[in-house]
């Protein structure tokens, strides 16, 4: 808990406790120095203390061998139970890996048993003043702790009122009756076994759904050729605002009451250049692991969803590919092999959904993909093989676009769609009547049915806004309608929601934290879901938030003016560098995006090559070269901006001074000389001396002028078959194809023969161009250029490349060179056999 001069005001509070008890350290003691067993504990503490970090929760104290650890306090999230819960399951798992790594000789290494339980609890300063610590206290922790003593080694008791809001998440054994200490009645101790096969059921909708009995009837037939092992394929389309999302909830409530297991994911319109992107989605929904929690590194992410799902592990190489994660058994595969590995990586995953939970028989799945319209082309890619696997499988495949979005399927025989249409008037009165029932204004419900013209989205929005208290104009546009209601918002719920609106529709609830600085930034969002802005997303250990509708997100990122729109896209970048630096790359292209947004174009240049360089290692050649063209888009707008102009501004102007300062100085060379000839003691030595210092600053002046006017005027991008040397106006290709030899020429500079003769040979050899200028290690006194030999160049042997890092860029090169060769001799090697064959 918080220092006492940093201590929060007292509050009460719904708040979930954990009690982790570790036994076995006395008898462990008897046969150990103490310096050894206070190494082991801490290491033990460290695990536990780490499991609960994970989850977000606070280590209230450690009590001798005891942590007590709270979920709810000092910062609230609704599924705090939840995460409690998830963290005592990774408590576990820590003590027994730690068991197994002690290297001291002991038998029976330490057990843990744990309690856990939901109450409310009083969270304020305790002890004197001059030594006070802020704690929680009430039954709910004193329940906690007694739980903990009901656990037997390798247990975790759960009371009644935590596993009632946990118990679609985790698999628990039969509830027993307990007496408990201070307790007038036996109460249920429900033990906690693992997290849950199934997935939770999707939440209850508010707003009744009205209409749509046809569509409906369609996709309860559907259903119904699932159960029975036969897949199918429904495609959900419509203009914006027409119930498309709304109606797919009400189908995954029908599923999931009917014993479907259902899957969402949705592609954002930031993830476009994202290979992969919602197929990560789906798995971070399937494996219930850290991987949404974005901080924490991808790879460990990966590790944690192997864990949860041990018969995915021989498929490890594909997972780690769909999260952009490098595997040397992919690495010098070609584009088709790769996706290939990844294809049958989601064959198994898909076929593994429906036989989960042994014993039970085929669980029926329901996979939704929303918004097909901003899904990158490999996540597309990957849905056109998928399709093929639907038939065979107890699996209905939804997908949710625009009407713009044509699949490549469609001509399958277990293909359906449905092109929702607007709702005819008797529909759109009903669900007008539904929101306004409460005003009771037929006058008004009429308005708003006339005006919406049977798009739902609007209608609702139209009678929201007409149920609000007086008689005021109904807005003309949906547009108006939502920004009616936003300027109905205080100041600060106001700048939250825009500042949302920039990071996009999804967005987790650390990163706004980070950016916003609000105080009581859980009241705000509170009141943004009261309001219908926005919904709450609980998946796994991430706090993430919806917008309600994407035109609830662009209707407010476009009520902003410009300015402040470039200044909160390279605020939210500087913001994920920080939140999610454990884990940036996978969020190279993301970060290129709000930095182009934002007019860095240098940043986003930067980050386009980042992404492109580790697409193109980990998973697409033609992911690859997409986000290499973003870049070379990013920095022609570099060189085109007002920066890039005034950067060449500077340099002329650079140019021109040491042009204007040269007459003078040559002017004062002359007076120097006057005088110093006036002088007795005069020699003809010293006046040599002089000119040639003279001579020498001018020409160091010049010299700089002209560097300065050449730095970073050449960028440097390795693509998958060839290097691209771009500049402000031409560019220069040097494909793998004519590179015979890669090497690095380092050396110091410094005035010798040598160095002079070396740096001649670079930037005076008409066989080998030079490209680049302005290194950083200069400064430290080493430069360090990179030649490449070529053949079938014509006179030209090769090309000198100097680059800002020329280490990085060199394993880059060499990397993506290793895959070229390998690849283009397996492709040799095949046309061999066919060769022979034929």
């Amino acid at each position: 808990m918080p220092p006492s001069n940093e201590q929060p005001a007292s509050q009460r509070k719904q708040a979930t406790v954990i009690f982790a008890d570790l036994s076995g350290f006395t008898a462990m003691s008897e046969n150990l120095d103490p310096e050894q067993v206070r190494e082991i504990v801490n290491r033990y503490f460290e695990g536990l203390s780490a499991a609960v970090r994970r989850y977000e929760g606070t280590i209230d104290k450690y009590i001798g061998d005891c942590v007590m650890a709270v979920f709810g306090v000092p910062v609230t999230r609704e599924n705090d139970a939840e995460r409690a819960c998830r963290a005592a399951l990774d408590m576990q798992e820590a003590v027994r890996e730690l068991g197994k790594d002690l290297d001291v000789g002991i038998d029976n290494p330490p057990e843990l048993h744990v309690g856990v339980n939901t109450g409310l609890v009083v969270a304020a300063a305790m002890g004197s003043a001059e030594s006070s610590q802020f704690t929680v206290m009430g039954d709910a922790v004193n329940l906690a702790s007694r739980l903990c003593h009901e656990a037997t080694n390798g247990q975790i008791a759960v009371g009644e009122s935590c596993w009632e809001r946990v118990q679609d998440h985790f698999e628990f054994a039969a509830p027993e009756l307990r007496t408990i200490k201070g307790k007038a009645e036996k109460i249920p101790v429900h033990f906690l076994l693992r997290r849950a096969d199934k997935l939770p059921s999707p939440k209850r909708i508010s707003i009744p759904m009205v209409g749509r009995k046809r569509e409906l009837s369609l996709v309860a037939d559907l259903l119904k050729d699932c159960k029975a092992q036969r897949g199918q394929l429904l495609c959900i389309s419509g203009e914006p605002g027409i119930g498309k999302s709304r109606f797919m909830q009400e189908v995954s409530l029908r599923a999931a009451d009917g014993g479907f297991s259902v899957v969402s994911a949705a592609a954002g319109s930031l993830e476009t250049l994202q290979p992969y992107g919602l197929w990560q989605r789906v798995l971070e929904q399937l494996g219930g692991s850290p991987a949404t929690n974005r901080s924490v590194a991808v790879a460990d992410a990966v590790e944690a969803l192997l864990r949860n799902q041990p018969s995915w592990q021989q498929h490890q190489a594909g997972l780690r590919a769909t999260f952009g994660l490098a595997s040397p058994e992919l690495e010098l595969l070609d584009e088709t092999q790769r996706f290939n590995r990844v294809f049958e990586t989601w064959r198994a995953v898909l076929t593994s959904l429906h036989t989960q939970g042994q014993g039970q028989g085929q669980r029926p799945v329901l996979l939704v993909l929303d918004d097909l319209q901003w899904a990158d082309a490999q996540s597309l890619q990957l849905l056109n093989a998928v399709v093929g696997l639907v038939p065979s499988m107890a699996l209905l495949l939804c997908c949710l676009s625009r009407q713009e979005f044509g699949p490549e399927w469609s001509n399958r025989s277990s293909y359906k769609s449905v092109l929702l249409q607007p709702l005819s008037a008797e529909e759109s009165s009903e669900l007008a009547h539904e929101v306004l029932k409460q005003k009771n204004d037929k006058s008004r419900e009429s308005e708003v049915v006339a005006r919406a013209e049977g798009n739902p989205f609007y209608l609702v929005e139209l009678a929201q806004a007409a149920a609000q208290p007086g008689d005021s104009k109904l807005p003309p546009t949906i547009e108006g309608v939502i920004l009616e209601k936003i300027d109905r918002l205080e100041g600060e719920a106001r700048r939250v929601l825009e500042l949302a609106s920039v990071i996009g529709r999804e967005f987790p609830e650390r990163l706004l934290r980070e950016i916003a600085g609000v105080e009581q930034l859980e009241d705000r969002l509170r009141r943004l879901r009261e309001l219908e802005f926005l919904y709450q997303q609980e998946i796994a250990s991430e706090l993430s938030y919806l917008f309600k509708h994407y035109l609830t997100q662009e209707a407010t990122y476009n009520s902003m003016l410009i300015r402040r729109r470039k200044e909160l896209h390279k605020q939210v970048g500087a913001a994920i560098e920080k939140v999610y630096k454990g884990a940036l790359e996978s969020h190279y292209s993301l970060l290129a995006q709000h930095y182009e947004k934002a007019d860095d174009y240098q940043r986003a240049f930067a980050y386009y090559r980042l992404a492109g360089e580790n697409a193109q290692q980990t998973q697409s050649e033609v992911a690859a070269v997409r986000l290499y063209e973003r870049g070379e888009i990013a920095l022609q707008s570099l060189y085109e901006s007002r920066s890039g102009l005034q950067n060449k501004l500077n340099s002329f102007l650079v140019i021109v001074l040491a042009g204007l300062l040269a007459p003078p100085l040559v002017y004062l060379a002359g007076w120097l000389n006057a005088k110093l000839h006036s002088l007795p003691e005069w020699h003809p030595d010293l006046q040599i001396l002089v000119y040639s210092s003279l001579i020498t600053l001018v020409a160091a002046g010049i010299s700089i002028a002209v560097m300065a006017a050449l730095v970073k005027r050449w960028s440097f991008l390795v693509y998958p078959d060839r290097i691209r040397v771009k500049g402000r106006r031409r560019s220069v290709d040097i494909p793998f194809a004519q590179i015979t030899k890669v090497e690095m020429i380092s050396y110091r500079h410094r005035p010798t023969p040598g160095v002079l003769w070396t740096e001649l040979k670079i930037y005076c050899n008409p066989w080998y161009p030079k490209f680049g200028m302005g290194q950083i290690g200069v400064l430290r006194g080493v430069r360090e250029v990179i030649r490449i030999d070529c053949s079938g160049v014509g006179w030209r042997k090769g090309y000198f490349l100097e680059v800002d890092e020329p280490r990085a860029f060199l394993s880059t090169l060499n990397r993506a060179l290793a895959r070229y060769r390998t690849i283009a001799q397996a492709r040799d090697a095949a046309s061999l056999k066919l060769s022979a064959v034929t």
